[in-house]
């Protein structure tokens, strides 16, 4: 589940309403939103698993009075591990108890056979003989039996159905049960399904459409990390429940920082048990107050307590959003400011979700990566940092691009007044002995000369440019964990081709997932380009191809002796590690780009389904919709992975 924006005025007035529910202020207006009718679970009366769990209650109240039935009760219930999924079911068994006793939850992940299963099923008969209605709660059904994915369908359907029960080795008919299946690897109903269509024979032989058929309904719990406007709410309602659980005399004041990284801005690792975790090692005996020094591994002599073993013990429950650690490659024109709306937008929601982004190129603050540096700067600081050496943005230049006078002096602003942000990596991309053999020195030099200027076009400073190109782009992919492409120029390209082309090819490549996005405009429209060969537009392009102005002003003959330099001396040099084929000129690009088509043997799975990613590639980015909607694709992508 993926976090949502920072603290604005709006959450500051519900945090201060959280506050005063938890020191049992009944002037709090949370008290209103919640209901202790379920089993005395606290949940906001208007979330969907209170609407579910209220709907479930009743259906098993009607079950249990019933004097014939034809077969058991079946529920889902899916939601990340931590999240309260038994928790809620035992809630309302509870309020059902005298109709309905459990057995000892079964996890199916730590079974290997129909006959592991039958031994556990055992203690069915003592509940039938006191007249009860047996709750089977089957943990993680969704796992594998064996080297089977979803498995244990088929051992299911004889339950759900005919309420046929191996015990012990018998087949026992049990026409009255509850059956609970609790999924394990998928975190709610829809992603169980999409998952299980995504391989359309096996979705047919492991009985899925079978196995849902028999159900009579299904609950998706959101635990902690649910981004809908009960976040807050529902976290106070956790945390409450967890200090009522210590041995305290009255309740404890918190203070307002603490309070907020519990409430909005922390991400709970393993949801309901991770803040669990968390108040119980906390040190709040005979303390009035709870700050970060009562948090456990707190050292006095530390800035607010919070020293390296308080953050080490920390991020064993808590980390900067379920992206932590990920670095997510973004490439773009910078100069192309109809991208500033869905980066800006993007790069916020990386950030909030705990990602650091890479981006290769002029880090500008004129320019469209200016939505970059915005969204870093609006991420708050959390309970638990970004570990050593690690910053929201790498910023990657070769040479000698750092070296361009303008470039240069932005670096150093950037630098200076963004230390913990911005984090600029100058590659020294051409060794000495091509320097000499190209015939360039270690100033700053251009690929091609401007237009209408006196210089002369040489093909072997475009071979320089193209060489470091490639090579901090390839340093870029291998750094990356996923790469996102929108835009960029096919014209007057200062490598070999366009950058989008050049970055895409080389992350099919090395089996890094990339997420493709239209043009903004046409002159900024080489994703679309790659997409379409890609076949991720309407139409399929082929052979493929890429509308590259000739280098020197169209003169076809310098291109030549540009291609022919680059395949007699400088092919083993744009080699791809641990690729065997050769991809020099840029039509080998755009060849090796066609081998890559979406859904087929060597696309490169990125967490979206084949529709998802032409919807993605479809969308026009001209709305905050738009905007929203190509974000919220790419991070469900990401967090799939």
């Amino acid at each position: 589940m993926l976090n949502v924006e920072p603290v604005g005025p709006d959450i500051e007035s519900q945090l201060s309403e959280a506050k005063k529910y938890i020191l049992g202020d009944s002037s709090s207006g949370v008290n209103d939103l919640v209901s202790t009718d379920i089993g005395g679970l606290p949940l906001v009366k208007l979330s969907k698993e209170f609407s579910r769990a209220t709907t479930f209650k009743r259906m098993l109240a009607d079950y249990a009075v019933r004097k014939e039935v034809s077969r058991p009760i079946c529920l889902a219930v899916f939601g990340p591990p931590g999240s309260g999924k038994s928790t809620i079911i035992k809630s309302i068994i509870k309020d059902l108890k005298a109709s309905y006793k459990a057995v000892p939850e079964i996890n199916l992940s730590q079974l290997i056979s129909s006959a592991d299963l039958s031994r556990y099923l055992a203690p069915v008969v003592g509940i039938l003989a006191s007249q009860k209605i047996p709750v089977i709660f089957f943990d993680e059904f969704d796992s594998t039996q064996g080297d089977r994915p979803l498995g244990w369908l088929k051992t299911f359907l004889g339950m759900m159905q005919d309420g046929l029960f191996n015990i012990g080795g018998d087949v026992t008919e049990i026409r009255k049960a509850l059956l609970v299946f609790a999924g394990g690897t998928a975190e709610t109903m829809l992603q169980f399904q999409e998952r299980a269509v995504a391989d359309a024979d096996s979705y047919r032989k492991n009985k899925v459409p079978d196995f849902i058929s028999r159900l009579h309904g299904f609950l998706d719990v959101q635990g902690l990390n649910g981004e809908d406007s009960d976040r807050i709410n529902r976290r106070a309602l956790a945390l409450k429940f967890q200090l009522g659980k210590r041995d305290m005399n009255s309740p404890i004041a918190i203070e307002d920082g603490l309070l907020r990284n519990l409430l909005w801005t922390a991400h709970f690792i393993h949801h309901n048990r991770s803040l669990q975790a968390i108040v119980d090692s906390s040190e709040l005996t005979d303390k009035t107050t709870f700050d970060v020094s009562c948090l456990p591994g707190s050292t006095s002599s530390a800035p607010n307590g919070g020293g390296l073993d308080q953050q080490d013990l920390l991020r064993l429950h808590i980390s900067r959003g379920p992206l932590d650690g990920k670095l997510i490659g973004i490439s773009t024109n910078p100069w192309d400011k109809g991208s500033l709306p869905i980066l800006t937008e993007l790069s916020r929601r990386l950030f909030v979700n705990g990602s650091s982004v890479a981006y290769g190129g002029d880090l500008d603050y004129k320019g469209a990566m200016q939505g970059l540096l915005a969204g870093a700067r609006r991420v708050p600081e959390g309970l638990v940092r970004r570990a050593q050496d690690t910053f929201p943005i790498k910023n990657y230049l070769g040479f000698p691009a750092f070296l361009m006078p303008d470039i240069s002096d932005q670096l150093t602003k950037l630098e200076k007044e963004d230390p913990n942000i911005v984090k600029v990596l100058r590659l020294q991309t051409l060794s000495k002995e091509e320097m000499t053999y190209l015939g360039i020195s270690d100033g700053y030099f251009r690929a091609r000369p401007d237009k209408g200027g006196k210089e002369a076009y040489d093909h072997r400073k475009h071979i320089a440019w193209s060489l470091s190109l490639f090579r901090m782009r390839l340093r870029i992919i291998q750094d990356v964990d996923a790469l996102v492409v929108l835009g960029g120029k096919t014209l007057e390209s200062w490598g070999r081709c366009s950058g989008i082309a050049e970055e895409v090819m080389i992350a099919q490549c090395l089996r890094k997932p990339v997420y493709i996005l239209g043009a903004t405009s046409e002159q900024y429209e080489a994703s679309m380009q790659v997409g379409t060969v890609l076949g991720l537009g309407e139409t399929f392009q082929y052979p493929p191809q890429m509308n590259i102005e000739q280098r020197a002003d169209k003169d076809s003959s310098e291109q030549t002796e540009f291609n022919a330099e680059l395949k007699r001396t400088f092919a083993n040099s744009l080699a791809i590690p641990g690729y065997q084929n050769r991809i020099v000129t840029q039509e080998d690009v755009m060849a090796s780009l066609a081998t890559y088509f979406v859904g087929g043997r060597r696309w490169v799975d990125n967490g979206l389904t084949v529709t998802e990613n032409r919807k993605l590639f479809g969308l026009k980015l001209d709305s905050e919709n738009a905007h929203n909607e190509a974000s919220d694709l790419i991070l469900r992508g990401i967090s799939r992975l």
